[in-house]
């Protein structure tokens, strides 16, 4: 019987063609890896005869439907992308809302076309995906909020993607799993557009940004993506095959609220990826997160270090208060205590869920760069005629064309 998954060698690696620098880097991160996390640099599976199929390093993990992961170059062992992890397998879930039940999800299978059928799904209005970031699940109450906020601006299907059994792990590996996620997404897409729907907008959050664009790589018929604080760990100045690019949909808007390094405690992507790249407070700190920020960026780090796997260090190579090396965290406190230090990260959310039933929020303006537009060397007042608001409406802009805009704004 042939097996579910199959490992199969990548095409041949470039890490030869990595500087000496990085090579030693790679070798030193990977040796003080400690076992735990060592066992995630791999995927073990089974099929049906429960034989062992393991893909390592320099593999990749194949379907049945031939759809393949692979850890070689750009998708790993790059000076982006140090630690290549093969994606998790886990099977993503679809939670639908509609204009008839606003409030309780109704569970979409790919695998039983009855649960669409029974559901309140309409082919005949819109459909907006949300898709949600690291360590986070489809029960999100801002996932919530955002489909009602759509429901009040008008008629339309709200899907839930949900895959957090898959973003509940290291870093790297969640990084990759977005294209295995991305798959079981274009695969409702294509069901969808097979009962009559026509109109695709996916929204992501962080990671859920990249989940997105690999959706629409396999698609081609999203017609629009929005990008919240884009993942920037691992995707920064990646081919766009990697990462969220304005040639995945016919518009992609961007919001970057978090566009510093991540030394400096910053998560998301800093350089402009969509049609429209909106940076409003210079792209960096928000102010409604004065309150929450952390001056104090090694602890931060060290804190989260055996979390988040090997991404820039590890508690190894940082001088880290011994304090910090005893944290032990539950889901639940991680994800309180991410939203707090890295409140500008999720306040891309909070702007665009707002733009959605208020039109004439969030006034851009245009800047000539995005270095420019992070040193704050825009205006952000003056004639407003023609320029897009932020978020959910900037669509409507008269300014919209097929190539790269930055725009700046204060809140």
């Amino acid at each position: 019987m042939n097996p579910v998954f199959h490992c199969r060698e990548a095409l041949p690696s470039r890490v030869d063609h990595l500087h000496p620098v990085w090579l030693s880097f790679l070798a030193l991160l990977l040796a003080n890896v400690s076992a735990a996390m060592a066992k995630s640099l791999y995927v073990k599976w089974t099929d049906s005869s429960n034989r062992d199929l393991t893909c390592l390093f320099g593999q990749s993990l194949c379907m049945a439907d031939g759809m393949c992961y692979p850890t070689n170059p750009p998708y790993g062992a790059t000076p982006e992308r140090p630690i290549a992890v093969l994606p998790m397998m886990a099977p993503v879930r679809f939670l639908l809302l509609s204009k008839s039940n606003k409030t309780k999800y109704q569970e979409i299978s790919l695998t039983d076309p009855s649960t669409i059928s029974k559901s309140d799904f309409n082919p005949k209005a819109d459909t907006r995906v949300i898709i949600h970031g690291y360590t986070e699940s489809g029960q999100e109450q801002w996932m919530l909020e955002m489909c009602q906020a759509f429901m009040q601006a008008g008629h339309c299907n709200c899907f839930v993607t949900d895959w957090g059994s898959a973003s509940m792990t290291i870093y790297a590996q969640a990084a990759n799993t977005i294209f295995s996620a991305g798959n079981q997404l274009s695969t409702l897409l294509r069901i969808l557009q097979s009962m009559g729907s026509s109109h695709f907008h996916l929204v992501g959050h962080s990671l859920g940004s990249h989940i997105a664009a690999q959706a629409a790589r396999i698609f081609h018929y999203v017609d629009r993506i929005t990008g919240l604080d884009p993942a920037g760990i691992y995707f920064e100045n990646t081919p766009y095959s990697v990462r969220l690019d304005k040639r995945h949909a016919k518009f992609v808007d961007v919001i970057h609220c978090n566009a510093v390094p991540f030394s400096q405690l910053g998560l998301g992507i800093i350089q402009p990826i969509g049609h429209f790249d909106f940076y409003p407070n210079k792209g960096k700190h928000m102010p409604e997160c004065d309150s929450n920020r952390s001056t104090n960026h090694l602890e931060v780090l060290c804190t989260l270090s055996p979390l988040l796997g090997p991404i820039n260090c590890s508690q190894d190579q940082l001088p880290c208060p011994e304090h910090t090396k005893d944290v032990k965290f539950t889901l639940e406190s991680l994800t309180e205590y991410k939203k707090k230090i890295f409140c500008d990260h999720y306040q891309a959310i909070r702007y665009f869920t707002e733009s959605i039933t208020d039109m004439k929020k969030f006034q851009s303006f245009p800047c000539e760069s995005v270095e420019k537009a992070l040193a704050g060397e825009c205006a952000t007042d003056g004639p407003s005629e023609g320029f897009p608001t932020m978020g959910y409406h900037s669509i409507k802009s008269k300014s919209v064309t097929t190539s790269s805009q930055v725009f700046v704004l204060k809140t």
